[in-house]
């Protein structure tokens, strides 16, 4: 990237930051704050926060989000570790967006008051309401927006606030939502999502129905992929955006990351074959021309501490989802204890940045 100083030309490396800025477009990562975040070691947390911060220019704010911080006990809030997230996120110039107000898998989890409290559809309804309504509330006006809901209905029934409320809990949080802050950017996520050329059928009604009231201005599309040799269907990908997008609100993939257990070769052909795929994804999210924003789900802490890979050694398991041979995201931790980019990094900027050359012609 070249840049004018007076007489002077200076050329740099353009991250991927400055591409999409220059493309009016927004990339995104997780930021978490350094010593809080998941058993990872300072100086990794520290360098992840450095990256998220000059490489990307969209903020998930997610590990303060979770009710056992937010909502400790039953109205008892304590915003403040997510208002320090968020304070990080600004000083970077950073976009930020809160992931998730709710989620039903994980709430009932982890909060005992929560899972143990008994409550009917009525009651319940209410604590969801008056958690959404607070949390949005206070951040009004400082915060681009929110996943509203994540994981609806989830095929293996963990979604507790819908096997007791049903559907309503949806509509439920997202009126609390855009009362608490009508300017705020409400997002849907959803997370069984195969870019297969098809379209849940039940997302789209629920997206249909909030659209109708005004309540969602998009579709969060989580992208956990599963890499193969083979690599990916980039019109499939296309197909199945198009699909959702007739919902009638735009689509923000969210959650992109791709592992390779299945990929073979050695790491680094495993990286470059790696890199190829994320090029498809990517294009095919420009191409589709429905696609408002792209996040990497934990991208910037290195390989060795996704979620997908850094408990594989500890518990002893080798799966699709849990794997040290995942590899899932565009950065590696090398022997020196630096967090280093891997191909897959190189290649989405040079997506991004022919998309830019394109638009400029």
């Amino acid at each position: 990237m070249a840049k004018q100083r007076g007489n002077e030309w200076t050329w740099k490396e353009a991250s991927l930051r400055e591409i999409a800025d220059s493309l009016e477009f927004l990339v995104g990562t997780n930021l978490r704050t350094p010593f809080k975040a998941r058993e990872i070691p300072e100086s990794i947390a520290r360098q992840s926060q450095v990256i998220a911060g000059t490489e990307f220019n969209l903020a998930l704010l997610d590990e303060y989000a979770y009710w056992f911080y937010s909502e400790y006990e039953r109205d008892s809030h304590d915003f403040e570790p997510f208002a320090k997230d968020l304070a990080i996120a600004t000083s970077y110039q950073m976009t930020a967006r809160g992931y998730h107000v709710l989620y039903g898998c994980n709430e009932f989890q982890w909060i005992d008051w929560l899972k143990n409290g008994n409550f009917d559809k009525a009651t319940l309804s209410v604590i969801i309401e008056n958690h959404t309504r607070a949390f949005v509330g206070e951040f009004k006006g400082k915060i681009n927006g929110w996943a509203v809901v994540n994981e609806v209905n989830r095929s293996d029934g963990c979604d507790q606030y819908y096997q007791i409320i049903g559907q309503d809990y949806v509509t439920i949080a997202f009126r609390a939502a855009r009362e608490a802050d009508p300017n705020a950017y409400l997002l849907y996520a959803f997370d069984e999502n195969a870019p297969n050329g098809s379209a849940d059928p039940f997302t789209l009604s629920m997206i249909k129905n909030l659209k109708e009231q005004g309540l969602v201005d998009a579709l969060d599309l989580q992208f956990h992929l599963m890499g193969t040799d083979q690599g990916f269907d980039k019109q499939k990908i296309i197909e199945s955006l198009l699909k959702y997008s007739e919902a009638g609100v735009p689509i923000d993939i969210g959650e992109l990351d791709i592992r390779i257990r299945n990929v073979s070769g050695t790491d680094s052909e495993r990286f470059v074959k790696q890199a190829a795929l994320y090029r498809t994804v990517i294009e095919a999210a420009f191409e589709s021309g429905v696609v408002r924003s792209i996040s990497f789900w934990e991208a910037s802490f290195g390989d060795q501490y996704n979620w997908l890979v850094k408990d594989a050694a500890k518990l002893g398991v080798d799966n699709d989802w849990n794997s040290t041979r995942n590899s899932p995201t565009l950065y590696i931790v090398n022997e020196q204890g630096r967090i280093v980019p891997k191909p897959a990094l190189y290649e989405v900027r040079k997506v991004f940045l022919e998309q830019l050359v394109g638009n400029s012609q």
